[in-house]
């Protein structure tokens, strides 16, 4: 229910999400944090980092890895912002080698995003920090 109400009222998705995401398990945590992802603001990030971090590794993370990456792109704080993108690199060094390679396109594209959106700010030594970890 709440995977459809993210496509029809996405800030009521948020609010319930945030409201049900604590100690949830399988699809409602799946789909919670995606849901907080989606519509955080900054001062989510404690609680998207923990429930990202804390997902078993599977085809639902992978895609949750992307909303995690576009929303790292908002974050202000540099700390919090390479702690998320060590994390990603974390979740990617789980997945086998031989499968790697279908998910580090989309990887280095979050990569590319968070990188352009930290060199707008005129944060440099992070924008460099994130673009080299794919190289």
């Amino acid at each position: 229910a709440l995977d459809g109400l993210m496509k029809l009222d996405p800030s009521q998705a948020y609010s319930l999400a945030k409201k049900y995401s604590n100690g949830a398990r399988g699809k409602l945590a799946e789909v919670s944090t995606t849901a907080i992802m989606a519509n955080a603001s900054v001062d989510d990030f404690n609680t998207i980092f923990t429930d990202y971090k804390n997902a078993p590794l599977s085809q639902a993370k992978i895609k949750q890895t992307i909303v995690f990456g576009k929303y790292l792109a908002i974050v202000k704080n540099a700390d919090e912002v390479r702690k998320g993108v060590d994390e990603i690199m974390n979740v990617r060094k789980q997945v086998p080698e031989k499968y790697r390679g279908f998910i580090d396109t989309a990887i280095k594209q979050t990569f590319n995003k968070i990188a352009a959106s930290k060199r707008a700010e005129g944060n440099t030594d992070l924008s460099n920090y994130v673009d080299g970890l794919l190289k």
